[in-house]
């Protein structure tokens, strides 16, 4: 019995009691400066008709699922590649292709602004190279049509080496006798990795992928970085609108409202992918 009152000390102190702090405080008017006033439903009614919530929302569902797929796909294709190296080569890679996790984002988010920029960046300079004059003045930041996939190149360019160490990881635990079996039977790399690798190795992308939906539903370092929502709102996420509604207009209770939202879009979504690992 006593070896349950750390992790319940731990639940309480660090999930339960702030998650219902932040319940009470989305059913208040609450500027931090003075005691929070109860107004019941109101900020859910506002949160309703809000253009910029409904704006966030999009780019959040966009952000979520792009990173998704093409982060773990990037992730699982670097790994099938990697994975068929001699040792020598594999540690190489594997080393210099997982430096990038280990920057911190707003690094990252510096030099993509340096990459994007129209008068110094290296993407436009490459367009000029390349004879692609109508390209080399692409403003990636400054058009909204494509500012919030620019951040998220670089949230992808940072990120995909992480499942991909987790896949490696998964592919040496397979048997070599399956692989060698099928080379037998006449099997090329490119089988082997679809026909069993892949399957094999299906509850951990299953896991990879409701992690990566945890933890990259809430974007916001590269957001704040590089956009700071903008141009007009067109690269705003959930987190960044919180941010912007709690602290720069003080509006803390109708920021509670919109981790509440967020809270729901996360949880049962993970809930279905843990129950599909469990499966």
């Amino acid at each position: 019995m006593l070896f349950l009152i750390p992790p319940i000390f731990f639940a309480f102190v660090f999930i339960l009691y702030p998650l219902s702090e932040v319940i009470y405080l989305s059913f208040t008017s609450y500027s931090g400066f003075i005691a929070p006033v109860w107004i019941g439903l109101s900020n859910y009614k506002v949160l309703l008709s809000d253009p910029i919530l409904s704006i966030s929302l999009v780019n959040n569902i966009i952000w979520v699922l792009v990173f998704l797929v093409v982060c773990n796909f990037l992730g699982l294709m670097l790994a099938g590649s990697i994975d068929i190296m001699g040792n020598k080569l594999s540690s190489f890679f594997r080393i210099v292709l997982y430096v990038s996790v280990l920057l911190p984002t707003v690094a990252v988010s510096y030099l993509f602004l340096a990459l994007y920029s129209p008068e110094i960046g290296l993407i436009d300079a490459l367009f000029r190279d390349l004879g692609l004059n109508a390209l080399a003045t692409t403003d990636f930041l400054g058009n909204p049509s494509l500012t919030l996939y620019a951040v998220l190149g670089s949230s992808i360019w940072q990120y995909a080496a992480f499942p991909m160490l987790i896949f490696i990881a998964a592919f040496a635990s397979i048997n070599p006798s399956l692989y060698e079996a099928a080379i037998v039977d006449g099997a090329n790399q490119w089988q082997i990795f679809w026909r069993i690798k892949i399957p094999i190795i299906r509850p951990v992308i299953v896991t990879m992928l409701a992690l990566t939906y945890i933890w990259n539903s809430q974007p916001f370092s590269q957001i704040y970085t590089m956009t700071k929502g903008g141009p007009g709102n067109s690269s705003q996420v959930l987190v960044s609108y919180l941010f912007e509604a709690a602290y720069s207009e003080l509006r803390i209770g109708y920021g509670s409202a919109i981790a509440i939202v967020i809270f729901l879009i996360i949880f049962p979504v993970a809930v279905i992918f843990f129950r599909t690992f469990e499966k």
